[in-house]
């Protein structure tokens, strides 16, 4: 039987800094730390969040 597992480890984290009540920036990141699929990848990024409904 052949060994078709595929293995991968990832890693991230998200900060988020509050800039109003209703706004927020979100920055993110995440990389492959182990792979034996040959798939790494490495991502970063900046997000705007935006919070609407009651309750605020």
């Amino acid at each position: 039987m052949a060994d078709n597992s595929q293995e991968n480890w990832r890693l991230g984290g998200t900060l988020a800094f509050p800039i109003t009540r209703q706004h927020s920036i979100k920055l993110y990141g995440n990389t492959g730390v182990y792979s034996r699929t040959g798939t790494n990848f490495d991502i970063v990024g900046v997000a705007w969040q935006y919070r609407w409904g009651e309750g605020l």
